[in-house]
């Protein structure tokens, strides 16, 4: 009866794995050179011709030969699959796919209110400004595995304002076992921006570095994602608000800028100047820093962490 079960159990175990390998080829996370790979491995089949006939002398042992083809067959596909991990094979230049678009500074944004609406899916990003007024209102360049869609930039002008759109949401199966997508990009922003910039980042990784920004408000929603906001004196964010889930958020502010911050901490934890402020379920309001008296810039902070981390430093610190 055992040995029914088990020879069920290891037909299906080798009809599923052959038919995930495959998926994989066809949908270009795996590459078909992965198939030379087992064949690499062909004499294990004699050991185990050799093993079934050896145990089969003693009736009751046809299950334990099943077991040992199930966790052979096991071995053998995985450890496919972390080879080709560990040798960077799972993802040929082929499949990578080079993304460059800009929309050119014009009328639409002259003399409007003009903000930013981004949401970044899994990936690394980086975003900074610029101070040349005669260039691109914002221009995309970076690359992406062919499974990922193309960032989608467009913009929604109306009387008083405009507002541009960058969206971009992946069409593929991020978390299979030894895949890692690449999908880096680099995000430039004219100096017209002077409204609000607003983020939503999933599991990735987002760097932003404003030097010149004349926006006012940065409001920012982290997922799983990992934030890090660098702030030059030369910035005008006056208002940042932020919302942390199980991610993370990193501030670097210049000396000469203060702060007045309120936080709602849940399971996660906030530290405000190397300080730690607290631990579960902590609320603060209206927490000034250390330099209040003498910052040249006061920057309004309103930060919800859930099981996330949160971070204000200054960036000599």
């Amino acid at each position: 009866m055992m040995a029914v079960l088990f020879k069920k159990l290891y037909d299906g175990i080798v009809l599923i794995s052959l038919g995930i390998i495959l998926l994989l080829n066809v949908t270009g996370y795996v590459g078909w050179g992965i198939w030379l790979f087992y064949l690499n491995f062909w004499p294990l089949l004699l050991i185990i011709a050799g093993f079934r006939l050896v145990l089969s002398i003693k009736k009751g042992l046809e299950g334990i030969v099943y077991l040992f083809q199930i966790l052979f067959w096991l071995a053998v596909i995985f450890g496919g699959l972390y080879y080709y991990k560990t040798n960077n094979e799972i993802i040929s230049t082929q499949q990578v796919k080079e993304f460059s678009y800009a929309i050119a500074t014009d009328n639409n944004f002259i003399g409007k209110e003009v903000s930013f609406d981004f949401e970044f899916s899994y990936g690394e990003y980086y975003l900074y400004d610029t101070d040349n007024t005669n260039k691109d209102i914002i221009k995309v360049e970076g690359e992406h595995t062919t499974n990922i869609n193309d960032p989608q930039v467009y913009t929604d002008v109306r009387e008083t304002s405009t507002t541009i759109y960058y969206r971009q949401v992946g069409n593929g199966m991020f978390f299979i076992p030894f895949y890692n997508p690449i999908n880096n990009f680099e995000l430039t922003l004219g100096s017209l921006i002077n409204n609000k910039i607003k983020v939503n980042l999933g599991a990735g990784k987002l760097t932003t570095d404003f030097k010149y920004s004349k926006t006012n408000i940065f409001e920012v929603n982290i997922g799983a994602g990992e934030m890090i906001t660098l702030i030059t004196d030369n910035a005008e964010i006056s208002l940042i608000d932020a919302k942390i889930g199980a991610g993370k958020m990193v501030i670097s502010l210049p000396l000469n800028y203060g702060y007045i911050i309120s936080y709602n901490v849940g399971a996660g934890s906030l530290k405000l100047e190397d300080k730690e402020m607290g631990g579960l379920a902590t609320v603060g309001s209206d927490v000034k820093s250390s330099n209040i008296e003498i910052a040249r810039k006061i920057i309004t902070i309103n930060v919800s962490v859930g099981a996330g981390e949160f971070d204000l430093q200054y960036a000599s610190k």
